[in-house]
């Protein structure tokens, strides 16, 4: 079962990379499938806030296209029927109640019913009908406010369970704060533990908000978050872990789920929902006067705090080039980079570069990799980072430096000048005697096997691609600014002798491969966020031969 594709960093890639893999993956040849997937997507349908009194009901504004061609790449991809839709709210409301039901009689665990300063709930006693009654009555009372929302669900009846005295059905108040979704909930808890710790709101608020622009699975604790909370509060922390442990021993830690990277744990929040809202709305969970879920900061605020994190990270950086960045920082620090807008020397300096393994300053600087005195360094090791491979830090030092010769060439005095300045505390493997390298500004990308073939296309959004067959039969796409692969590659036959683009108006393209056997196809569509990933599909030899194309001898289609 795989549930939120759409809650990914990448939902498009999650589905042409891994999912449609799997669903091509049969027990023997032309036998069954090898397995059975349940896939859950979140609605494209947008619920609006009732009425008092009211439930929440489904809104008649048209579904966005971004959720709806979600939907549909995942049919496409997976060659699936027609979907069950889940978010009918009447349908939903009876697995609510139950669901709210065994979360509230469920046994307590770890913290024993009760948060850290607060007295212990006493366990569920089943010869109580009256605690059962009022268990299934405020499980039915959830059910109706939150439908069709399992998260607002959820959360309401973590709240009820670290209340001493459990509201009625029909409280008002109550109900209002239901109807007001997740953000109101957690505005109320962050309210609520800011009273029992006699902690500021404001820093609990900022430890949860940390997490919301943590890159990758996560945040770590150690020596990252404590920095990141001290530098986006507004108010001064004294002691940002005493806070994060707070945090963590009060109700405020089901916000926040783990995951494990580079064999550290990492810290998130539950849900995009809730990363959004501590992103751009922290103002309305510190209950700050006429503002609400609704209003959001600007742009340039989110630039402005991926900013101080930049900042603040660079000063956790070792002086010395011999010595590691924190994995997270080498993983993921120009990711913060590239969303603060800050790609240049100063915010990445040379001595972090060979520690780098994301792989992805190419993409951040952008291609071709021009070259300036500001980005000087960071242009150079563009130019040479798909070679890298798996060499050593050391290695990778002198690689820099014989890049940055290599880009001085015909830069005259301010190339020459950039590329003989001293790199700081930068000790030679090898030291030149003199340089010819011309390293070439517009790489794209490395391949295993001689190219047999290359072809560019736009797509209707604008996107470009390149397309690549080589001499082993694999095709392979990628986006030529930011020398990003888009999809698997994928091996139709031996030797890819051709490659054409068949475009129609008002339709993604396809791209036709000529190869040593037979052709196949590969279809392009627009992904939501302006990208795009490729399905795959084979064709049967006679699909592409007729009036627009003949066949040679060895199989191969020319167009």
């Amino acid at each position: 079962m795989v549930d939120g594709i759409d809650e990914a960093r990448n939902p498009t890639r999650v589905i042409t990379d891994l999912i449609r893999p799997l669903t091509q993956l049969r027990m023997h040849t032309d036998g069954p499938p090898a397995a059975r997937l349940l896939l859950g997507v979140r609605s494209p349908r947008e619920y609006e806030t009732a009425v008092e009194g009211e439930a929440r009901r489904p809104s008649t504004s048209t579904p966005t296209a971004p959720s709806t061609d979600l939907l549909g790449l995942l049919i496409r991809a997976t060659h699936s029927g027609n979907p069950i839709r889940t978010d009918d709210v009447e349908a939903t409301r009876g697995d609510i109640a139950a669901y709210v039901r065994a979360l509230l009689q469920a046994p307590y665990e770890g913290q024993g019913g009760a948060e850290e300063g607060r007295p212990e709930l006493p366990a569920l006693d089943r010869a109580q009908p009256q605690l059962l009654y009022q268990h299934r009555s405020l499980a039915a009372a959830v059910a109706q406010e939150v439908s069709p929302s399992f998260l607002d669900a959820r959360i309401a009846a973590e709240r009820l369970r670290s209340m001493r005295v459990l509201p009625s059905p029909d409280d008002a108040w109550w109900r209002r704060t239901l109807r007001e979704g997740t953000e109101a909930l957690l505005r109320e808890d962050l309210g609520e533990v800011a009273r029992w710790h006699d902690t500021p709101a404001e820093h609990l608020m900022t430890v949860l908000r940390t997490s919301a622009f943590g890159q990758g699975a996560g945040l770590p604790w150690a020596d990252i978050w404590p920095a990141a909370v001290r530098a986006l509060c507004l108010t001064p922390v004294a002691d940002p872990d005493a806070v994060i442990r707070q945090v963590m021993a009060s109700r405020l830690n089901g916000y926040l789920t783990t995951a494990i990277e580079d064999e550290r744990t990492v810290y998130r929040p539950i849900h995009e929902r809730i990363s959004e809202t501590l992103r751009y709305s922290p103002q309305f969970l510190l209950g700050l006067p006429d503002t609400g879920p609704a209003e959001r900061f600007p742009q340039v605020l989110i630039t402005a705090t991926h900013a101080q994190l930049v900042w603040v990270f660079g000063e956790l950086l070792p002086p010395a080039p011999d010595q590691p960045p924190h994995p997270y920082l080498r993983c993921h620090l120009i990711g913060h980079v590239a969303a603060a807008g800050l790609v240049d020397d100063l915010h990445v300096p040379w001595r972090f570069l060979p520690w780098e393994t994301s792989g992805t300053v190419r993409a951040a600087l952008g291609l071709p990799a021009d070259f300036h005195t500001g980005a000087a360094r960071l242009a150079a090791w563009a130019r040479i980072e798909a070679f890298l491979g798996d060499a050593g830090a050391v290695a990778r030092a002198d690689s820099l430096r014989l890049s940055l010769l290599g880009t001085a060439v015909g830069r005259g005095a301010i190339g020459n000048m950039v590329a003989t300045q001293p790199l700081p505390g930068y000790r030679p493997g090898v030291t030149p005697r003199w340089n010819q390298l011309r390293v070439p500004d517009n790489l794209l990308a490395r391949t295993s096997t001689p190219l047999a073939s290359l072809v560019s296309f736009t797509l209707p959004d604008g996107s470009p691609l390149v397309a690549a067959g080589d001499q082993g039969g694999e095709v392979r796409v990628w986006d030529p600014r930011t020398g990003t692969e888009f999809g698997l590659p994928f091996r139709p036959a031996p030797y890819v002798r051709a490659l054409a683009v068949l475009t129609a108006p008002a339709e993604s393209p396809l791209l036709a491969v000529g190869t040593d056997l037979r052709p196949a196809e590969r279809r392009c569509r627009p992904a939501p966020d302006a990208r795009s990933r490729v399905r795959p599909r084979r064709l049967q030899d006679q699909d592409r031969t007729g009036p627009a194309g003949r066949r040679n001898r060895r199989g191969a289609v020319h167009l």
